[in-house]
């Protein structure tokens, strides 16, 4: 028998899962300030991907088990590639602002 629940949650938190892990791979740029706010932009859309996964996942009403299952799985993934994306990206920002003492 067809499963005829909603999938809206697990393809909203799979979309949100790929569309974030881009922007943290898109965060390691070597441009100081917008590659910490992509991966800052990152992490937000990371997290609440992660979020609506486990919502996914939990309901009783909601289908899409496997979205749900790979929309955890690869939102966790980018929340591993954009914590070390806002840690590069600091570390670049505070490089910068040595090397480049104003006054």
């Amino acid at each position: 028998m067809r499963d005829t629940r909603s999938k809206g949650l697990a393809i909203t938190a799979l979309v949100l899962g790929g569309v974030g892990l881009v922007l943290a791979l898109v965060g390691f740029i070597p441009v100081p300030v917008a590659g910490l706010l992509l991966a800052l932009m990152s992490g937000v859309m990371l997290l609440l991907a992660v979020v609506l996964s486990i919502v996914a996942l939990a309901s009783k009403k909601q289908g899409g088990k496997g979205l749900g299952i790979a929309a955890l799985v690869s939102s966790t993934v980018g929340v591993v590639v954009a914590f070390f994306a806002v840690a590069y990206g600091v570390i670049l920002l505070l490089a910068v602002s040595l090397s480049h003492p104003v006054g």
